[in-house]
């Protein structure tokens, strides 16, 4: 980029007059990515530090106080730039968000806060303890059918159930553990 520009700035030396120098360079020198806005009074969050975008003209999408965010406003003015990557703290947190995930903050690391505070997509643990499985002397092609408190009982189902999706409370590294259905 620094050979470019003393490119440029030899050649508009050498000519003495913009127009000479070809519509490329022109636009090149008009158009040049601008660095995000260091954090000021009014805008508190440091873009220069946390953002690896490059807006073009500077052209930086504003919040809704008037601070610029990490985004263009065209995608077509749009340049990253290497940065060193951001250390993020690892949190082993308390709640699985489940399909929402978790907020992140300004720096792009995760929180252990919920995107959603809708608990729908996830299922709980089941207050009641179905104890061992039941011991039934029969064979049922599409599986038992399942009591009031989801336990199996020694029914057999008229048609094959499908299996609710469910999210768990808990992560398994390995996948989870299905039920005999």
């Amino acid at each position: 980029m620094i050979k470019f520009l003393s490119f440029v700035l030899t050649s508009f030396l050498l000519c003495q007059d913009i127009h000479q120098v070809s519509t490329f360079i022109q636009s090149a020198i008009v158009s040049a990515p601008i660095a995000p806005p260091a954090a000021t009074k009014e805008c508190p969050n440091d873009l220069a530090a946390t953002c690896d975008l490059r807006c073009q003209n500077g052209d930086y999408v504003l919040d809704t106080k008037g601070c610029p965010t990490c985004a263009c406003i065209s995608n077509a003015s749009v340049q990253r730039v290497g940065r060193p990557p951001i250390k993020c703290p690892l949190y082993k947190c308390r709640a699985n968000c489940g399909l929402g995930g978790y907020v992140v903050d300004e720096k792009g690391c995760q929180t252990c806060k919920c995107t959603s505070t809708s608990t729908n997509d996830v299922v709980p643990k089941p207050s009641v303890d179905c104890g061992a499985r039941p011991m039934c002397r029969m064979f049922c092609e599409n599986g038992f059918r399942r009591d009031e408190n989801g336990c199996e009982i020694c029914q057999c189902n008229d048609s094959p159930q499908a299996c609710p999706v469910k999210i768990c409370q808990n992560t398994c590294l390995h996948g989870y553990r299905k039920d005999y259905s």
